[in-house]
């Protein structure tokens, strides 16, 4: 009767010991699995930050080619009106439209480049 009880005291001691390393196994997968997730969800951030860094880039060049190109117009007058003539509307409103168009450029321009330079920074 005592080596029948401590036969199966041994087993027991066997089914303890395989459901904690059971346990132990399951804690590390779950481990491995949330490392692996956070690692993937992070390189997802770095391309969506490259992307962003990226297009922040075109806007940039783009602005400041179009303020540059407004600020050429200002040089230009227009052939078709004549410049002594009392009626010189149009010369007027195509100044000030190009003022206001090297404004908005600008602005754009200096906001997408706050932005590349403190965006990523909040991202991250």
């Amino acid at each position: 009767n005592t080596v029948h009880s401590g036969s199966n005291n041994h087993s027991e001691n066997e089914g303890d010991l395989l459901i904690y390393f059971a346990e132990k196994m399951i804690q590390a997968n779950v481990h491995s699995t949330q490392t692996m997730v956070n690692q993937r969800a992070i390189e997802i951030r770095m391309r969506e930050l490259e992307l962003f860094t990226a297009n922040l880039g075109v806007v940039a060049s783009l602005a400041a080619f179009f303020a540059e190109t407004s600020l050429e117009s200002l040089y230009i007058e227009p052939e078709t009106v004549a410049k002594d003539d009392p009626k010189n509307h149009f010369s007027i409103l195509c100044w000030t439209l190009s003022a206001v168009t090297i404004s908005l450029n600008l602005m754009t321009l200096l906001v997408s480049i706050f932005t590349m330079l403190h965006g990523p920074a909040m991202a991250i």
